[in-house]
């Protein structure tokens, strides 16, 4: 008996339901095909449930210990091209700040290619960073527009801070060690029309 343990990111959406799914593979890389031509075996369903916190999907990503994203939530995660998925997102002001930055977010394919966007200052100026005070909670509202070309698939959320030169906030590590200048959040899958 094997026993493997399933790590679920902090940013995986919540509440779903997932599955886990077995399989074999080669050593050179191929996977074993079952009797009725499936590459693995799904097994039973499982429910991910919310984290507790004040706001949807809690997290703590810490943007260059001026901005943390608190957390976030999305209306749906699949959509048509053409259509709009809104994604709200929660900032927490870390820090007192005299630059206005702007948030990016993106639907991101294969090598970083952007499919829909919706960059500029949170809440699109009504809420620039310079006049948040520290412990503030922001609610940001983000409209992103699947590309009409986008083909059927699955696409990351990509979501991050920048200032007006273009130089985006690294997001830092509890020990002060800089992780990335973006964080991925939940998958959204685009569906043929």
């Amino acid at each position: 008996m094997d026993t493997y343990r399933v790590h679920v990111p902090e940013t995986a959406y919540a509440p779903d339901i997932g599955y886990l799914q077995v399989g074999l593979y080669r050593e050179d890389g191929p996977r074993l095909m079952t009797d009725d031509g499936e590459d693995a075996v799904r097994l039973q369903p499982v429910e991910i449930t919310p984290l507790s916190g004040a706001v949807p999907n809690p997290l703590e990503v810490n943007f260059g210990d001026r901005i943390l994203l608190a957390g976030y939530s999305l209306d749906r995660r699949n959509a048509h091209p053409g259509e709009t998925i809104s994604l709200t997102l929660y900032w927490r002001a870390l820090a007192p700040m005299d630059v206005n930055y702007s948030v990016f977010a993106h639907i991101l394919g294969a090598e970083d290619q952007v499919w829909g966007q919706d960059d500029g200052w949170p809440n699109h100026g009504d809420a620039p960073t310079s006049v948040w005070q520290t412990g503030d909670l922001t609610e940001d509202h983000r409209q992103l527009v699947v590309g009409l070309t986008t083909p059927p698939g699955f696409y990351d959320i990509e979501v991050g801070l920048y200032d007006a030169e273009g130089n985006r906030l690294p997001i830092l590590a509890d020990d002060g060690r800089w992780l990335d200048n973006r964080v991925l959040l939940s998958r959204i899958q685009v569906v043929s029309p």
